[in-house]
């Protein structure tokens, strides 16, 4: 069998917006916003630099509640880049980009090949022979269902490599095993992002999901792209991942025990840029969450976010903290002499936060008739012990913080 090389790409959501960011700085917003026309320059470079026989995109080249013009010409546009280096170019177009919301006055370049709504065999040539069979199927219509696993046919020829290609094919189950079952034989399955209700991905099957290939949201972390995959005789498939996003999105978490609260941005600064310097070169957007017990005053959350974007604020490529989550635990409290870390006072360190707040609340524990309610329930008589513990431990210490309260007013009146 004639070994062959191949790029399978899909999600370049072209000139759809970011989301998920409080107020960005202007440079991040003019970045994000040409972030998916880098990342398809990038998979354009690719394909000069790799040489590939053919370039295969599985759908989702926009998002169809855009439907933005300005995203279909430049794919044009591009195609006919990658065209003239000698590559030809398959499409499969998924539901967020169905054939029938293209603009009709697009025309295709030459050597760009649009699959159709039924899955059918084209022959990629090389050389006057047949290197490659490929079979794929276009959405026609965002309303209607891809083709589903039996529209797709078994390859020709056991003696070419064949690949089969659609943006998703519907799964017949709720896990899709019998859908992957139900798959006709091919060398390799070029699919779209994985969705749910659709055939997910299996490597050991050679059925390959991919996209997007430039993140958009908090959500969308670590790094986007491609596959370029290589044959051998044997007809066996090795997809190299390679990256095409040009802003990376991280969440970071830093652990912040027994850290003394002059040190807090230095750790936080040394954080954000083990992410970037891990980003392989590109800008990276991150959001930061603390944990752990801190020495010291409560951390302001506002004041770090301030001092670490200052701290980071030249380096390039750049980095932007989008915002920090405090999931810290206060330090212990002194109750009744003993800690409310003391396991004979407190067992659950769990509650800890909740002591601090009753701590600032003895007005409303005392006032508001709440104190004969307490004493009820740090009663164990009144509870399952098992199953109400926790409930009786901290009503237990809310009602010493009131006794010791009145206890301290009434020593402030005499």
């Amino acid at each position: 069998m004639r070994p062959i090389k191949f790029i399978h790409a899909a999600g370049l959501r072209l000139d759809s917006p970011y989301s998920g960011l409080r107020h960005p700085s202007a440079v991040v917003d003019e970045r994000l916003r040409s972030a998916t026309f880098d990342a398809f320059r990038n998979l354009q470079a690719l394909c000069v630099t790799e040489s590939p026989d053919f370039l295969l995109i599985a759908g989702g080249i926009f998002e169809l509640q855009d439907r933005s013009a300005r995203a279909q010409l430049a794919f044009r546009d591009g195609l006919a880049t990658i065209v003239s280096g000698g590559t030809q170019v398959f499409l499969a177009f998924g539901p967020d980009d169905p054939a029938a919301a293209w603009l009709p006055t697009i025309n295709w370049p030459d050597d760009v090949h649009v699959l159709g709504g039924k899955p059918d065999w084209h022959a990629i040539v090389k050389d006057d022979e047949t290197a490659a069979l490929l079979q794929g199927a276009s959405h026609q219509s965002s309303t209607l269902p891809g083709s589903p696993a039996s529209d797709f046919l078994t390859p020709p020829s056991s003696e070419v490599f064949s690949v089969s290609t659609a943006n998703q094919i519907p799964a017949l189950d709720e896990d899709g095993s019998d859908s992957l079952d139900s798959l006709p034989g091919a060398h390799y399955w070029a699919l779209g992002p994985a969705r749910e209700g659709s055939i997910p991905s299996d490597p050991s099957r050679r059925v390959l999901t991919i996209g997007p290939s430039q993140g958009l949201s908090p959500s969308e972390t670590g790094p986007h792209g491609c596959f370029v995959v290589q044959t051998d005789e044997a007809g066996r498939a090795g997809p190299r991942f390679v990256a095409l996003d040009t802003v990376r999105w991280e969440k970071l978490t830093l652990d912040v025990s027994q850290m003394e609260p002059e040190g807090l941005t230095t750790a936080a600064r040394e954080s954000v840029l083990n992410a970037l310097g891990s980003a392989e070169g590109r800008d990276l957007v991150c959001r930061l969450t603390l944990t752990g017990t801190p020495l010291g005053h409560p951390i302001s959350v506002d004041q770090l976010l301030g001092e670490l974007r200052e701290a980071v604020q030249f380096e390039q490529p750049w980095v932007w903290v989008d915002r920090i989550e405090n999931l810290t635990e206060p330090a212990p409290q002194v109750v009744g002499g003993a800690t409310d870390a003391d396991p004979e006072t407190h067992k659950d360190a769990g509650t800890a936060p909740l002591l601090a707040t009753l701590n600032t609340r003895y007005n409303s524990v005392i006032h508001d008739g709440a104190l004969g309610e307490l004493i009820k329930m740090a009663s164990p008589e009144d509870h399952d012990p098992d199953e109400d513990r926790d409930r009786i431990l901290i009503a237990r210490d809310a009602l010493a913080l009131a006794t010791q309260h009145l206890a301290n007013s009434k020593a402030g009146q005499s």
